[in-house]
Order: C-alpha cells, then structure tokens, then sequence
C-alpha cells in the first residue's frame, strides 16, 4: 500500500517515478501488474469523473466490492456443483458473513484484488465447458493471479495434480488429450506474449529495475523462521537481504540465516514455532484487520449522516462496537474450520473415492497451509483461500449428513 497506490497515482498521471518507487519495485517486482491494473481503474474513474479529490480511491475500493461479490457468486454455483442446492445456499450465507462484510474490500490490497482467482479456476475446472478452452482458461487465470499474488496459483497446482491423479476417470477419449495439449500450447505462447507486452508497458512507463536486488523465495524463508515476530514480517530481515549486493549473494546469506535459526531452535523448537505460525494465520476470524491498513482507521467526523458513525463502531478495530464484529465472525469461521477438519478426517477413513473438485479443494488447502509455515506468516494471506475452506466446510456438512443417515437412520 505504501508504494503501490502512489505509484498507480503517477503512472495514471503519466508522472515520472521517483529513486525511492523504483527501488521498492526492483525488491518486488510482482506488484508492478498490480500498479498498472489500478492505474487503468484510476484513468477510467478519471474520465467518468464518479469520484473526485481525495475520493479516488473509491473506485478501487467499488472494483474490490464488484470481486467481493463475484467470489460470493462463484462459492454458490460451485457449490451446487459440488454438492447440492441447499448447503451451496448456506455456503452463500457463510460468505456474505466472512467475505462481503470483510473490511478488508475497503484496502487498496492485492489480497482484496485477487479474491474471485482461485474460486474461479476451481470453478472452471467443474465446469462442463470444452477441454481445449477449459486448459486455456486455467493457465490464464493461473498467471493473472499469479501476477497479482504468487500464493493464488497454489489452487492451479493443486488442480493439475488433481487432473493427474483422476485422469483415468476424467479423460477418456484420444480427442481430449489432443484438445489439453493444443491448450496448454496456446496458453504458453498467450502467457509468453503477454509477459513481454507487460515488461514493454514497464519500462515505457519509466520502471528501471535493478534484477540484482529482487527478494527471492529464500527471502520469506528466511523471514518466516524469525524467532522474534514468529515468521511475520520484520524489518531487520529485510535489511539482512537488501545489504546483499547480488542475488545469488543474497540467496547464500538467507541459507546461511536458515540454518543458523534452525540449529537454534532444535526439532522441538521448529515444531512450536509451526504451531505458533498456525495461530497467528487462523485464530481471526477478521485475518487481523486493523493490524494491517491500519492507515484506514483514523475516525473522522461525519457530517449529516446518522449510519457512518454508527458502521464505523462496528467496524474499525478501535470502535466501541467491534467486538460485535469480530465475535460474529469469529464463530462462523470456527465452525467452518471445524467441518473442513470433520470433512478431513472422513475423507481418510471414507472408502469411497474423493471427488474431483473436493480433491482440488483438500490439495489447494494443504498448499496454502504448507505455505504459510514455511514463508512468512500473515493471517490475511489466507484471506484469498475463504471460498475453498468455505466450499470444503460445506462438503463437510454433507459428510455429516452421510455418516448421520448410514449410522443412525438406517438402524431405525
């Protein structure tokens, strides 16, 4: 947020970029998509002239309301098709609580922005559309959200495993695997032309980055074996790699941390550390809201209007009413941790095979969750995967109602 809005303000204006923009861009680069798709929102808004002043960013803010509910949409269709009409109706209802009444839609975030992309390739990959367009449109989704934010192509992986695993049951006829191939070729040469069109569109638009001080993988491995913030992000860490001249100078020195934090802390005291990360990513409900973006939070008076203030009391983590808030969510998002766990625990023991999209749903957690332990720690990290954990939850609940009726009804 500290670099990527004023950089999308400059682009937008077609102003030239400072030292300090270039040199945040060279360390992460993988926001630059993100600058640019705002700024696009921000000419837009510009020429319709909707919000104006200091209201600007309302138009991003409105796009991030338009995924909120697209994401609440797709949760719903995916649910009819992965179970039934009425637990994809309660899965819908779990969403507005945990999805449309986040106040993280109102954070100029790539977590917000990139929301409806891994919903969304699951959606594509239940759908019944044809396998040539099908392929397609999974690689393109997987790059996109992968542009905005790595962890989003997590659910891409987990569903060409998935096709891997079940392909026997999937693809049948030599046509079919013809049509994936042809996909897979065309979405390579798209994604190809595209990454080189976008890298055009940086340097036009004045991005001299320097290679040598991106933040590699090593970097947030390094930061989430911190044994100080407990794998959150830590400013010392960041100065650890950016005193690295080089890449491969900076890869050797986060190693060299890694082994050192992971000698000091032993077997034992890795696993506590696993299980302190685990807390800090689902013990909220809110996926800490107020702790980040928090420049949102100062109160300013509101003039003739009744509803605001009494919104932001229930809102702002400051507010009189948060608690309100926060308990409600924290209840429902329980529960629903709760039947994926159930959900979990069934499928082991369960003979019967998982379906397609319920294993690219457990394989798509199991990323996000592996990920989270082993790079840096954030609770709103796993915002962008509510939909799958909702979805799972949902297939939890039919797996009740399963082992309910085999168990008890049939019996009487």
């Amino acid at each position: 947020g500290a670099y990527v809005i004023p950089a999308a303000r400059l682009v937008s204006q077609h102003a030239e970029l400072g030292e300090s923009i270039n040199s945040y861009f060279s360390m992460y680069p993988n926001n630059l998509f993100l600058v640019n798709i705002y700024a696009l929102i921000l000419k837009v808004n510009e020429k319709v002239g909707i919000f104006c002043g200091e209201d600007q960013l309302m138009s991003i803010v409105f796009c991030n309301c338009l995924i909120s509910s697209l994401t609440c949409i797709l949760i719903y269709k995916s649910g009819k098709k992965i179970t039934n009409v009425s637990y994809a109706f309660w899965g819908y209802l779990i969403s507005l609580v945990l999805i449309a009444l986040s106040p993280w839609g109102v954070i100029c975030y790539s977590d917000s922005f990139v929301l409806f992309i891994p919903i969304l390739i699951l959606y594509v990959y239940i759908s019944g559309i044809p396998v040539f367009w099908k392929t397609v449109s999974l690689l393109i989704c997987g790059y996109i959200g992968y542009s905005i934010k790595p962890q989003a192509i997590i659910c891409l992986i987990a569903v060409l495993i998935a096709c891997i695993l079940q392909i026997d049951r999937t693809m049948s006829k030599k046509k079919e695997y013809i049509q994936m191939f042809c996909g897979v070729v065309v979405s390579v040469l798209m994604i190809t032309c595209m990454s080189y069109s976008l890298n055009k569109i940086y340097e036009k638009e004045g991005f001299i980055l320097d290679s040598q001080k991106k933040m590699g993988m090593t970097h947030f491995l390094m930061m989430g074996m911190n044994p100080d913030t407990l794998g959150v992000w830590n400013g010392e860490d960041v100065e650890i790699s950016s005193e690295c001249r080089t890449s491969q100078e900076r890869t050797q020195k986060n190693l060299d941390v890694v082994r050192e934090r992971l000698k000091s802390f032993g077997m034992g005291g890795y696993f506590k550390l696993l299980s302190q990360k685990m807390l800090t990513n689902f013990n909220d409900g809110t996926f800490a809201w107020g702790e980040e973006g928090s420049f949102y939070a100062i109160m300013t008076a509101d003039k003739n209007t009744a509803i605001a203030p009494r919104l932001k009391a229930a809102f702002y983590n400051n507010g009189a009413h948060f608690w309100l808030y926060s308990g409600m969510v924290q209840f429902v998002w329980i529960i629903v941790l709760i039947l994926c766990f159930f959900k979990s625990i069934t499928s082991v023991l369960d003979k019967d095979k998982m379906k397609n999209s319920e294993l690219a749903i457990c394989l798509s957690l199991i990323g996000i969750i592996i990920f989270e332990l082993l790079f840096e720690a954030r609770a709103r990290y796993i915002y962008i995967y509510v939909p799958l954990f909702i979805l799972y939850g949902m297939s939890g609940i039919e797996q009740i109602e399963k082992v309910w009726r085999l168990r008890f009804v049939k019996k009487n």
